[in-house]
């Protein structure tokens, strides 16, 4: 359950790094 949340987040977070 927690890996599945982080991986998640990982992606959320990559994909906000590709908007700046």
């Amino acid at each position: 359950m927690l890996a599945c949340k982080t991986i998640v987040h990982s992606k959320d977070l990559w994909n906000a790094i590709r908007e700046l």
